[in-house]
């Protein structure tokens, strides 16, 4: 129990200091000329990020001094964003847009360069922010660059994640009410898979992996690695002949203890490989699986018949 709220601890830590997105480096491959690239990119030209376009999508009457002062007061409300600076309204010809005819103006545009955006986190707090003045802006107006793409999963990657893994445990919890013969038994199967995926995400952390979307599909899909653990040693528990506690968990471990720990062991060989392999994507896959299999094991054959036999059925 002792050891159990260490690791608990650790792994509560662990999400605090959880980090969202990823370079994009990383979606390459480790010896790509992209990969190389944006390092590079990032070691030495770091200062000044992404250049976003500002649109005014609306027709506007530009000769009137009035819309001249609106537009002018979008574009205050961008400079007064630390990580912003002005670069344009030099070359008009290519930032504006004429009807067939050319006799009006139907959109036009600005840039506005972002400055010492040195991580995910400002990525999205930019994004976010520029989207903000967009919107209450007195001109109709968007706000885009290409990476926008990127940044707008760091947005929706911990709710993503936190629902998907809600429904997930509460569908083990659904389908444990129909398999065990008792609804605290459920309850602990449960219990152990939240535990594990607590220490998935907080241990993934303490091993460099941010969550990313590489990732989130590792943690959802390991939910299924967890169960496996948790339910066979609780049923064999509940459903074993003699009475005593202990002598439920003894039999518990007895029976599945040992194809348990083989198919965990024979699991971890079978993704060593991708430890070394030069991608992201790959060597995420082998942390996520990695971690959820040594704490599905932990679980299994320490945690969950210690807890189990401290409780009278």
């Amino acid at each position: 129990m002792i050891v159990f709220v260490g690791y608990l601890g650790v792994a509560i830590w662990g999400c605090v200091q959880l980090m969202e997105g990823v370079q994009l480096s990383k979606l390459a491959g480790d010896a790509s000329y992209v990969a190389r690239f944006l390092d590079q990119d990032d070691r030495y030209f770091s200062e000044y990020d992404v250049r976003v376009a500002v649109v005014v999508t609306e027709k506007l009457d530009y000769w009137d001094p009035d819309v001249q002062d609106q537009v002018e007061k979008m574009l205050e409300e961008c400079l007064r964003d630390r990580f912003l600076n002005v670069q344009g309204f030099t070359k008009y010809s290519h930032d504006i847009l004429f009807n067939e005819d050319g006799t009006e103006i139907i959109a036009s545009r600005f840039f506005v360069q972002t400055k010492q955006i040195d991580g995910t986190l400002k990525e999205k707090n930019i994004m976010t922010k520029m989207r903000e003045l967009a919107s209450g802006a007195s001109v109709e107006a968007i706000v885009y660059h290409p990476a926008f793409v990127y940044y707008d999963q760091y947005i929706a990657i911990l709710p993503n994640t936190l629902q998907n893994l809600g429904i997930a445990t509460g569908a083990m919890l659904v389908v444990s009410l129909f398999l065990m013969p008792h609804v605290v038994n459920a309850v602990w199967v449960t219990l152990a898979i939240a535990s594990i995926c607590t220490g998935v995400l907080g241990f993934m952390t303490l091993w460099s992996v941010n969550l990313d979307s590489v990732s989130m599909i590792n943690i959802i899909m390991c939910i299924g690695f967890s169960v496996d653990f948790s339910a066979h040693i609780v049923y064999s528990f509940v459903t074993a002949k003699e009475s005593s506690r202990d002598a439920r968990a003894v039999h518990a471990l007895y029976s599945l203890g040992v194809p348990i720990l083989q198919g965990s062991i024979s699991t971890i060989l079978g993704v060593a490989a991708l430890s070394m392999a030069p991608s992201y994507g790959f060597r995420t896959f082998f942390k996520t699986v990695f971690l959820v299999i040594v704490f599905g094991l932990v679980h299994g054959i320490v945690f969950l018949p210690v807890m189990l036999s401290s409780r009278q059925y």
